[in-house]
């Protein structure tokens, strides 16, 4: 559980404060969001997902939108029994 709120603390800072980072980031991630709410049940349920589905997706929070930021990021997904839907440069998995 620490680990999920470490994870939620590191988006929010690396989006607010390392904005060059998380773009040049992103700019190696491939594939696209399956939509399986993994990310969005990190340390707490986002009380924007009703059914399933996020009520905010259009406008929701930029940290929402980078993820994943990295690899770390997939590999807490899959630590929750999930598979993103992204990958980075290289991952086949």
């Amino acid at each position: 559980m620490l680990e999920q709120g470490w994870s939620k603390v590191r988006r929010f800072l690396l989006v607010k404060f390392r904005g060059k980072y998380v773009k040049e980031r992103l700019t190696l991630r491939a594939g696209e969001c399956g939509r399986c709410t993994l990310c969005c049940k990190v340390f707490f349920r986002c009380p924007f997902l009703v059914d399933n589905k996020c009520r905010i997706y259009g406008v929701r929070f930029e940290q929402c939108k980078a993820f994943p930021i990295d690899r770390e990021d997939l590999d807490l997904v899959t630590r929750m029994g999930g598979k993103c839907g992204f990958s980075f440069g290289g991952d086949d998995e």
